[in-house]
């Protein structure tokens, strides 16, 4: 089923946490159910202590936001950006980058609170029915494409189609 859905980005000079909460509320209003967060930008690249501690409070009062209007947040996350989070609540899922193995993708699908959302862009058939055999948990995972606010880097309908029949 389709949902509308917006972006925010923490951490970044350009959108601070009072101007991401407003867009948040403004969208909520305007019939957006779904915020996609990513924490390679607010959580990734910090290596200071305080700004480290700074994005990670940011987002969770992203989150906080979103759970408290019924909205879903979904957050991007690579591995070493998850071992430097930690266990964060109120996520709607977590979209898994580069860096978990297969064991780590089975054992969240199976242990954590949120869906486990896999990249369809990339995902071959091979590792899907791989992930699959070792014990995914299909009723908590999610697939979705990438995208980047650029032209001419979408996919096209017709990759999307073949994607979206096999899974």
């Amino acid at each position: 089923m389709y949902k509308m859905g917006i972006s925010v980005f923490n951490g970044l000079k350009e959108y601070n946490l009072a101007s991401n909460l407003e867009y948040i509320k403004l969208a909520k209003k305007l019939g957006y159910e779904m915020v996609f967060s990513s924490a390679h930008i607010n959580v990734g690249n910090k290596q200071d202590e305080d700004e480290l501690e700074n994005a990670i409070n940011d987002l969770k009062v992203c989150i906080d936001l979103a759970n408290s209007l019924g909205m879903k947040l979904s957050l991007d996350i690579s591995k070493p950006a998850f071992e430097k989070l930690g266990n964060i609540s109120g996520l709607y899922s977590l979209r898994l980058d580069y860096g978990f193995t297969e064991e780590d993708i089975v054992k969240l699908s199976n242990e954590a609170e949120y869906f486990v959302e896999l990249n369809a862009s990339t995902l071959t058939n091979a590792r899907f029915e791989k992930l699959v055999e070792k014990g995914l948990n299909l009723q908590k995972t999610r697939l979705s494409f990438n995208y980047y606010p650029k032209l001419h880097t979408g996919h096209t309908i017709e990759f999307c189609k073949e994607r979206i029949e096999y899974y």
